[in-house]
């Protein structure tokens, strides 16, 4: 390991570029589907990880961990969505004090609606600028750094 108190040159520069590859991207496809859509793409993001789920449900806490968020954090962001209809909430018969969140038929037709944009963005902001073997070091250090459960990887082409 490194000095932890400083950043070489090449770790300065790769953090840095993260930083701004990140908010670049994430502003140009929230804007997209706000604009096209009146969904932001963390809205986008609680709808599709409910839209994988099965019987389109999970436990507001993995929704959570998911989202990377808290759960007070995520509470804040489901309220509206469901005032929108595009979730709501259901007691978990097992547990009393568990509730799941539950994609809507409405919320997963507004996902289905902003999927292409979504993904045209995805290409446009991300995909294209790279080749190939970029895409597929990406993907294996950024799975290096943050693991996803095999679970929450991508199964079938487009999904995201």
């Amino acid at each position: 390991m490194g000095n932890t108190t400083e950043l070489d040159h090449v770790e300065d520069e790769a953090w840095r570029a993260f930083i701004s590859a990140h908010g670049q991207i994430t502003r140009s496809l929230d804007q997209q589907l706000s604009e096209a859509h009146q969904m932001t793409l963390a809205e986008y993001e609680v709808l599709l990880h409910l839209s994988e789920a099965d019987d389109r449900q999970l436990r507001m806490n993995e929704l959570a961990d998911l989202c990377g968020l808290s759960p007070s954090g995520l509470t804040r962001r489901f309220d509206s969505m469901v005032r929108s209809g595009l979730v709501e909430r259901e007691k978990c018969d097992d547990d009393r004090r568990g509730v799941f969140a539950v994609l809507t038929d409405h919320g997963l037709a507004r996902l289905e609606e902003a999927k292409p944009t979504h993904l045209a963005g995805v290409r446009r902001v991300f995909v294209d600028p790279l080749d190939r073997s970029e895409l597929e070091t990406i993907a294996a250090a950024f799975d290096r750094i943050a693991p996803r459960p095999r679970s929450a990887r991508t199964t079938s082409v487009g999904t995201a």
